[in-house]
């Protein structure tokens, strides 16, 4: 599975897991779980949600 930032969209990893990365493009830290279910922006609000 292919993990992208969550406020430049830059791919930073692919594969499964639970970790945090820091884009080196925006700084954005990102914390991924994609063990549960996969984190992703919320455009209206700035915030993340779980669609799961």
């Amino acid at each position: 599975m292919k993990q992208r930032c969550t406020k430049c969209d830059k791919l930073l990893a692919v594969g499964t897991g639970n970790f945090a990365i820091k884009c080196p493009r925006c700084k954005t830290l990102n914390q991924i779980n994609t063990q549960q279910s996969q984190v992703k922006p919320d455009i209206d609000k700035g915030r993340r949600t779980n669609d799961g």
